[in-house]
């Protein structure tokens, strides 16, 4: 059977309507309708009623504990622990006594060195012995031909000041031939100056070492650590020398308890916190290695401001801190004075009262033009 060429076009036309039809998505849903900027009237900030289930109020209440302060922290050898030992004349390296890390005590031997100036130190130092042993014979015979009255009182006089020239160059040489140690002739040992750990070690066979060069041995007194914590300049005043402190460290398990010896006089220019040192039982010293990361808990003074989630408090540019109390008629903003901050919360010291209800969610709707403090 023929089908004619109209029939069969217009059957491929309602073959491809229905397949169009098949596909057709439908329309998208609109977006939510957005929410009503606030406005300003006397001084008062009002939002719309829809736009208040994204505000949190809470009530500014008063808390009279002790509130904690955390701070990061690293552990260090105390002052004196480290002792970092350099050559006293050019010389070269003709043996390491040490390994790297190696525990020795007081007195052992690191390093041997080589030096022709040391050589010549010494002997300087007997040359300077007899130098004074001919000054003082001379002295003794000008003394006794003035006594026996053939003698020249200038010439006993000028004997003396010999003397004294040759026993002061003595007492220079022996004060550089005491840097060289014990040894004899061109040998030099550096020493261990105290018990403890090699800390570093830049000392082959054979290589030269100048006295400006760096160090060729650096030892550390593992038992005399400390961690030092960096508290926030603004949050120094509520750290007393005393205070007890517990010690978090990602190796050891379980918080370690100490309290702040000394508080440094210094603050880091650029970070504007400064040096807490905090010391440990000697059992949990000795759990410490230097250099370890470490997060401090120092427990502080009482809060003397009121209390408010750090949500609450906004920066106006030029620094002005502000937050937003509920009062008759909208949010009115409040000018404070911040003090401490703590575990999501900072002191306000002056600007609020307590009862008084706080913006601590959503501020920023009120405030546009504002940052979040923290």
């Amino acid at each position: 059977m023929r089908w004619p060429l109209v029939s069969l076009s217009l059957l491929l036309f309602a073959s491809l309507t229905s397949v169009v039809a098949c596909h057709k998505t439908e329309a998208p849903t609109l977006p939510a309708k957005p929410v009503v900027a606030p406005k300003t009237v006397n001084g008062r900030v009002q939002l719309a009623p829809e736009s208040m289930q994204y505000v949190e109020i809470a009530e500014a209440t008063q808390n009279s504990g002790r509130i904690p302060l955390r701070a990061p922290a690293r552990v260090a050898f105390r002052d004196g622990a480290v002792s970092r030992l350099g050559v006293p004349v050019p010389a070269r390296v003709t043996a390491v006594h040490v390994a790297l890390g190696e525990e020795v005590s007081r007195g052992t031997a690191l390093v041997t060195l080589a030096s022709a100036e040391a050589a010549s130190a010494r002997a300087s130092v007997e040359r300077g012995r007899l130098e004074v042993r001919a000054a003082q014979e001379l002295v003794k015979r000008q003394k006794e031909m003035v006594k026996a009255g053939v003698g020249i009182e200038m010439e006993r006089f000028t004997a003396e000041m010999r003397l004294a020239e040759a026993q002061s160059d003595l007492r220079k040489s022996l004060e550089e031939a005491n840097l060289l140690g014990d040894d004899r002739d061109v040998t030099v040992t550096i020493r261990a100056p105290m018990d403890g750990k090699v800390l570093a070690l830049r000392a082959t066979v054979g290589a030269s070492v100048e006295p400006s060069g760096e160090p060729v041995v650096e030892m550390g007194n593992p038992r005399l650590l400390w961690v030092v914590a960096e508290v926030f300049e603004q949050d120094l005043q509520a750290v007393k020398a005393g205070a007890t402190v517990s010690v978090e460290i990602n190796s050891i398990d379980g918080p370690l308890a100490g309290r702040v010896e000394a508080i440094s006089g210094h603050v880091d220019a650029n970070a504007r916190r400064v040096p807490v040192f905090i010391t440990l039982d000697a059992g949990d010293v000795a759990r410490l290695r230097p250099g370890m990361y470490a997060a401090v808990r120092i427990e502080t003074d009482a809060v003397h401001g009121v209390p408010v989630p750090s949500t609450a408090v906004l920066v106006k540019e030029g620094g002005v801190n502000l937050v937003y109390v509920q009062v008759e008629g909208g949010f009115e903003p409040r000018v404070v004075t911040v003090g401490r901050s703590f575990e999501g919360h900072v002191e306000i010291l002056h600007g609020l009262q307590v009862g008084e209800k706080v913006v601590v969610g959503g501020a920023l709707l009120l405030d546009g033009s504002s940052e979040q403090r923290l």
